[in-house]
């Protein structure tokens, strides 16, 4: 089984220092061109990307400024949080400055997605007129939110103007499964977007190596690890595969921070899919963790 077509690459480990489990730091931008090479030479296509991932845009957009065939290539990126909020040091006077401003980092003349990075901006009715201004002028051809909490995901899945909703969806964060939100986005033609699988790292890391302030994290992790040797998988592969091979969820979102691990996704991702057992026993045991540990914005850690 080889879902390589729902493959998105996250781009957020190519433009700073990020995950719990990152101990190499940003790459260097040799590296991070080999990173996309691999990923486009195993047929990768879809990169997501933000303004708020340090200069991830313009990594990405050197990149594909020496590829010669841009229609092939699927970039979705995101509005700078909070970008208009009273006191916020963003300078953008309006959404299109905004795309524009993406644009010109991508080097590209039409992104395939841009999203709210900000959940609440979609009660905001200028924002969202300005949203779908963009993409009637042809700058954005899909226009939607990334979610971090249950209720705006449902609330984006019933209106008509969002195309894309990025959520967190994994085998410790089930929160929307036990929810109308995939019936919705199936119902009103959504495209689900799931990321976090692998919680920045946290679910395939040594249960010694999880940082001080992630002590509940450690309980969950140990028993995962436990299930996963009992059922004779790695924890990679389950946390991949519980996401990426549920058919409710289009594209899985994935990022790495080297050759290495993209290569051992993409392995992943050709392997059968997770026996119902095994699934119906992730589902019970890890159905309702604590937001503590599923949202690393909550996380109080110290990375060493």
């Amino acid at each position: 089984m080889n879902n390589i077509y729902k493959f998105c690459l996250g781009t957020v480990q190519l433009g700073m220092d990020y995950g719990v489990a990152n101990k190499s730091g940003k790459p260097s931008l040799e590296r991070a061109f080999k990173m996309l090479d691999y990923a486009t030479n195993n047929g990768i296509r879809w990169f997501d990307t933000a303004q708020a991932y340090g200069n991830a845009e313009e990594v990405l957009g050197e990149y594909l400024s020496n590829r010669d065939n841009l229609r092939e290539f699927h970039i979705i990126s995101k509005l700078f949080p909070k970008a208009f909020d009273e006191g916020s040091d963003c300078v953008f006077k309006d959404i299109e400055e905004a795309v524009l401003y993406s644009l010109k980092r991508l080097n590209i003349n039409v992104l395939d997605g841009f999203l709210f990075h900000t959940p609440e901006y979609i009660y905001r009715e200028d924002l969202v007129e300005q949203m779908i201004y963009v993409k009637e002028k042809g700058f954005v051809r899909n226009i939607g939110v990334s979610i971090y909490e249950k209720e705006h995901a449902i609330d984006a899945a019933g209106m008509n103007w969002v195309d894309y909703i990025q959520i967190p969806y994994s085998v410790f964060d089930q929160r929307l499964s036990q929810t109308d939100f995939f019936y919705l986005t199936s119902k009103n033609n959504k495209k689900v977007f799931a990321r976090s699988a692998f919680l920045q790292g946290l679910a395939v890391m040594n249960v010694s190596d999880i940082p001080e302030g992630l002590e509940k994290a450690k309980g969950y992790v140990q028993e995962l690890d436990d299930l996963c040797k009992r059922k004779g998988f790695s924890r990679l592969a389950v946390s991949e595969l519980f996401s990426l091979n549920d058919k409710r969820i289009d594209f899985f979102v994935f990022g790495g921070d080297s050759v290495q691990q993209l290569k051992e996704v993409i392995e992943v991702s050709e392997r059968e899919d997770l026996p119902e057992s095994l699934k119906r026993d992730l589902r019970e045991r890890f159905a309702d963790i604590e937001k503590s540990v599923i949202l690393p914005n909550l996380w109080d850690i110290k990375k060493s």
